[in-house]
């Protein structure tokens, strides 16, 4: 357009310039004709390009992006079964109602000692290897199930003022208990008070907020992973293995921290996947009426 136009300008405006004996003004006026019509072009180009669809970063396009979140409800059941293993989880697509479906044992069922699926005459109804281990994570004092009692968290003092002291997380009694002087088996930090920690299903907020080591309002994937390996009869390694799948799930905006809104997500919220492992899962639908 602007040579075109520079052209055409420069020709018309010499020819007027030479009839008007102006060649000098002739050829200043064909340049600028031939400049306004480039910036034309260009404004054109500018708006063609403003009518096409914005393209999406691939970082953005994800399986996890198209996965409605029923394989990841199924691998989160299948670690809560006692004969989880570590390659049930990641890279299957089945969901729970179309594989073998263990029983889920709930965290209710632990603490009442009701359960018998994989019960092997050891009375706790955890499968034992030939060491005596189960799965499940065990408190640092005691070695037994942390699942299986209430649980505590130390911090530096009473009252609202107190600040968690460390990660670590073992049996309520067991920690009120610990001789003088007090500090943590696992990490030897002094805490000056010890408290239960809550369930999440029935107070979750004070489950999040006591959990949150640093006081910044949202928890971290250590602090997340610690506390399900505590509070749930879970598969500890396959929860460490299969973890990173099921944070994308509940980290809904990828920010690597999980905020109190996430928590609550309606559909793919952890809140969700803690009340399948207290409650167990739904009740199947009843089956269409007959014709």
């Amino acid at each position: 357009g602007g040579t075109a136009g520079g052209t055409a300008g420069g020709t018309a405006g010499g020819t007027a310039g030479g009839t008007a004996a102006q060649p000098a003004f002739g050829g200043a006026f064909g340049c600028a004709f031939g400049a306004v019509a480039w910036a034309g072009s260009a404004v054109d180009a500018v708006a063609a390009l403003s009518d096409l669809p914005p393209v999406q970063s691939p970082a953005l396009v994800t399986g996890e992006e198209e996965d409605s979140g029923d394989s990841s409800r199924a691998l989160f059941a299948r670690l809560l079964s006692p004969s989880s293993s570590n390659n049930s989880g990641l890279g299957s697509s089945s969901s729970a109602a179309d594989s073998d479906d263990p029983s889920v044992v709930t965290v209710d069922a632990v603490r009442s000692r009701t359960f018998s699926e994989a019960s092997n005459g050891n009375g706790s109804g955890f499968e034992r290897d030939e060491g005596g281990s189960t799965k499940c994570a065990e408190c640092a004092v005691c070695f037994e199930e942390l699942c299986a009692e209430p649980v505590a968290l130390f911090f530096t003092e009473r009252g609202a003022t107190g600040r968690r002291v460390c990660r670590h997380i073992l049996h309520l009694e067991c920690a009120r208990d610990l001789p003088e002087p007090k500090n943590c088996p696992l990490c030897r930090r002094g805490f000056g008070d010890v408290r239960e920690l809550p369930d999440p299903v029935e107070k979750p907020k004070s489950w999040f907020a006591m959990l949150d080591l640093d006081g910044s309002g949202e928890l971290g994937k250590a602090e997340v992973e610690d506390a399900l390996r505590a509070q749930l009869p879970i598969d500890a390694d396959g929860l460490t293995s299969s973890f990173e799948h099921l944070w994308l799930r509940w980290d809904g905006d990828r920010s690597g921290k999980l905020s109190l809104d996430e928590l609550f997500a309606e559909k793919d919220g952890l809140l969700e996947y803690l009340k399948l492992a207290k409650e167990g899962p739904p009740p199947d639908p009843p089956p269409p009426p007959a014709p």
